[in-house]
């Protein structure tokens, strides 16, 4: 009976050469590296959770953590949910805070560049006290709650019964204060 040797290569056997060779393997292994690297910024979040959401048109910015939006030919104020920007508009100026100017210009400034479809997601509770509609916003795969505080414009808050991403919101503002981003940047520290 013939004995197989397991390594080919020590029994004077020659191997096939690859086309590629080991070029292949290094380059996909620098693209998979890179991809993680650059993907440290990006939240873990790629679709809502929720099926039904609402599509509407996004009209202005009010605050950094308000928007007015067009939904079926109706005016409606929606707060995000899960965050809480600094005051930049208030009926009292002494609340107004430079922070507040900076998170609301971000977010102007972020979604005049944005082209395509937005969606609402709910969670539990779909107007809040002062009758705003309580939302989280897809812009695409990019839940715009989450990137507002993972680019440092808003911190992240509980408000319950509507929880469905304080985990996400909270590592997003916790990833921000780490990189001294937004308001968490000594410009804006007291």
């Amino acid at each position: 009976m013939r004995q197989l040797n397991a390594n080919p290569a020590s029994s004077g056997q020659t191997l096939p050469k690859s086309r590629f060779g080991g070029g292949l393997a290094v380059f996909l292994l620098v693209i998979v590296l890179a991809f993680r690297l650059l993907g440290q910024d990006q939240s873990p979040l790629r679709q809502p959770r929720d099926a039904s959401l609402t599509e509407v048109t996004i009209e202005r910015v009010v605050d950094g953590d308000t928007l007015i939006v067009d939904m079926y030919g109706s005016r409606e104020r929606v707060r995000l949910i899960g965050i809480d920007a600094p005051e930049s508009v208030s009926d009292n100026p002494d609340r107004i805070t430079e922070a507040g100017l900076a998170s609301a210009d971000y977010l102007k400034k972020f979604l005049a560049d944005y082209q395509g479809l937005v969606y609402l997601e709910y969670d539990q509770e779909p107007r809040d006290q002062y009758d705003r509609l309580l939302a989280y916003v897809w812009l695409g795969n990019t839940l715009l709650n989450e990137k507002i505080c993972r680019d440092g414009y808003a911190e992240a808050r509980s408000y319950p019964p509507n929880t469905r991403y304080d985990k996400y919101l909270q590592e997003a503002m916790e990833f921000a204060q780490q990189d001294e981003r937004g308001i968490w940047s000594p410009t804006f520290q007291d």
